[in-house]
């Protein structure tokens, strides 16, 4: 993995990455759900090996020309079907590129062939399909299908990628297994991280693998506040069932459910609200003067994390995970979470709070 980041070796260990192909999917290692760790280290491997990079000049391509190369592996697998298995594959000849390139839809149209003409239409295409007994890999039509699939289907690009990264957290990214896991790390086992080494793919790729490793470090720092300032709060279940706090934090108070004021229409291309415009009111009267201070000194973009706290999990599990401390989640400004306990509005910078 490490000798397919660096631009001179990522030629030669993708070419093979290609050639002894395994898909993934079908492995039981793979599959395993306690082997997050492996999964996280092939998707590492994964965005290396279809880098958009010339192999030749090692030139990055921009979208369009890895879209156009993309087009071309299509255009060529349309054309083998159409000379060699006309009856059977007239329709993924005829279709066009934005439906062939999906795994669902590609499956559906492969499917007329036999495990035999799968064979054969994956050496047409120089797919390497026969691997040494050795390996004790059933070469079936399962696996043929996946070969085929796992070769045409449209892949995400790096810049796609960072685009649905977040540089803030939520309730989900905060708590994500590849980012919690490495809190313990003790040198034993790899880190499914990208490195920052001397040699990268392209400009684009040290960007890439700059903001991965920012999102770990920063996260780290906010999950490592906000879970202080919890356990600084001291969380407890009244006899009326809510949660109260028995203790304090400087630069966390309680409030009521926030109001939403106004949602945005999705931009164009988008699942999400462009924007959403909330209203929080926080009670400072009680505070005293260098606290009040601090709250008062907030300004424009600053960050604050509004935090749901449910005592009654305070034995429970984290997300999953055994825990000790209270279970909390956050969510970005205008979120609001549905747990129906009390909320905690937290500020940024909370590596000072007492």
């Amino acid at each position: 993995m490490d000798a397919d980041g660096r631009e001179r070796q990522n030629k030669f260990s993708t070419a093979s990455a290609s050639s002894s192909f395994l898909p993934t999917s079908r492995s039981q290692l793979f599959n395993d759900e306690d082997n997050d760790l492996v999964r996280d280290m092939v998707a590492v491997l994964a965005h290396y090996t279809y880098f958009p990079i010339d192999d030749h000049t090692g030139i990055q391509l921009s979208r369009t020309e890895a879209y156009d190369r993309h087009c071309a592996r299509l255009a060529n697998l349309q054309r083998i079907a159409l000379k060699h298995y006309k009856e059977k594959l007239t329709v993924l000849a005829l279709s066009n590129y934005g439906s062939i390139d999906s795994r669902s839809e590609l499956e559906g149209l492969l499917e007329p062939l036999t495990a035999d003409e799968l064979r054969e239409l994956a050496a047409l295409l120089h797919l390497r399909t026969s691997y040494p007994d050795s390996v004790r890999l059933t070469i079936d039509r399962k696996f043929l299908l996946e070969v085929l699939l796992s070769t045409f289907e449209r892949r995400r690009t790096f810049q796609d990628t960072a685009r649905a990264l977040s540089v803030l957290p939520d309730e989900e990214t905060l708590f994500e297994q590849s980012l919690v896991r490495n809190d313990h790390y003790d040198g034993s086992r790899p880190l499914a991280l990208p490195k920052l080494n001397l040699q990268y793919l392209s400009v684009g790729d040290f960007l890439w693998r700059s903001l991965v490793l920012y999102r770990c470090e920063s996260f780290y720092g906010i999950r490592r506040d906000i879970e202080d300032v919890v356990r600084r709060l001291q969380p407890e279940i009244a006899r009326s069932g809510e949660t109260i706090f028995k203790g304090f934090s400087r630069m966390a108070l309680p409030i009521s459910k926030p109001t939403i004021l106004e949602v945005m229409p999705p931009h164009v291309g988008d699942d999400f609200p462009s924007a959403v415009r909330a209203e929080v009111v926080i009670d400072v009267k009680n505070l005293s003067e260098g606290i009040r201070r601090d709250w008062e000194s907030l300004r424009p973009d600053d960050v604050v994390f509004l935090v749901s706290v449910d005592a009654s999990q305070i034995n429970g599990t984290v997300n999953g995970r055994g825990s000790s401390r209270a279970t909390e989640t956050t969510a970005p400004a205008g979120e609001t979470s549905s747990t129906p306990s009390t909320t905690t509005a937290i500020a940024a910078g909370l590596g000072a709070c007492s």
